[in-house]
């Protein structure tokens, strides 16, 4: 190539220079476009991902700490806590018993251990299930279902029984707590089947008469998670609409005893204490305390 040549060949590099930028510039805005498109696409999906398992999580979470745990006994399936485990561990004295029968999902007949008696009738403190053998209000919704619960639990097995306050109530039975021998990852423990049968599904927590403050929070949150995960009697149609985690939705508190919930600070909190979230509160028909002035 002649000096002309390459002098001419230099003055068309000269004259396309600026064309050729452009061309590389707009590919590589075309490139970064696809790419943040794509980019885009995976992190709308991981956003989206993480706010449905934000969703699962907020539904089986709880404000007490409690991590739903399921369990085999005798071949049915239950829900207990993992951090209550260890419950029975606590009681300074228990009674021994055989079940002799199921009355229904929170009425048991049993002999105890060294009693005269050949039947006694225990009502479980706290739990409430569907009727099945009332007088007057028949078979309920999932009443067949708590009552066969309770029996393939129950029936023919050696329990343990302890107390509240009141230990016999207006219909002349006994009022107790009943501790089922259950193993867990081959351990072996004994569970409050009170608490059993409603963190499974078959019963409500029982608040109208006074029960162990420590007690009723677990058996309220026990029911509130049952209902949020849409466990048993809380699976059907009428309570699609309890299944809602609201964003806001603090902790308030409430007494053994009184209609109100309350600031942890109010001074009508200083002889019964029990922590419940606000939505709890409301469904169960608390009302605010004047005095303290809780959210509402």
């Amino acid at each position: 190539m002649n000096v002309i040549e390459r002098k001419m060949e230099a003055d068309e590099d000269l004259e396309n220079g600026p064309m050729l930028l452009a061309k590389k510039i707009i590919a590589v805005v075309l490139l970064a476009a696809i790419t943040l498109t794509f980019s885009g696409c995976f992190l709308i999906r991981a956003i989206l991902q993480r706010g449905e398992d934000s969703s699962e999580q907020e539904v089986v979470s709880s404000p007490l700490g409690l991590t739903p745990v399921t369990v085999d006994i005798k071949g049915t399936q239950a829900v207990y806590f993992l951090e209550l485990l260890n419950l029975f561990d606590e009681l300074p004295d228990y009674d021994e018993a055989t079940v002799r029968a199921v009355v229904d999902g929170d009425t048991i007949s049993l002999r105890r251990k060294g009693s005269l008696l050949t039947a006694e009738t225990v009502r479980m403190i706290g739990l409430d299930t569907p009727e099945t053998v009332h007088p007057d209000k028949g078979i309920e919704y999932y009443g067949v279902e708590a009552s066969g619960f309770a029996k393939a639990l129950l029936d023919g097995e050696e329990v343990f029984l302890s107390y509240d306050w009141n230990s016999i109530d207006k219909y002349g039975r006994t009022l107790a707590y009943v501790w089922l021998p259950i193993s867990y990852e081959g351990q072996s423990f004994n569970a409050l089947f009170n608490l059993l049968a409603i963190s499974s599904g078959y019963g409500h927590a029982y608040t109208s008469y006074v029960f162990n403050d420590r007690y009723m929070e677990f058996f309220v949150e026990a029911e509130r998670l049952a209902r949020l995960s849409s466990r048993g009697l809380w699976s059907g149609d009428d309570f699609a609409n309890d299944n809602v985690v609201l964003e806001y939705d603090p902790i308030v508190y409430i007494t053994s005893t009184g209609s109100k919930y309350h600031l942890e600070s109010c001074h009508y909190l200083a002889n019964s204490k029990i922590r419940i979230l606000l939505s709890e509160a409301k469904r169960r028909d608390y009302t605010p305390c004047g005095a303290c002035k809780p959210p509402r």
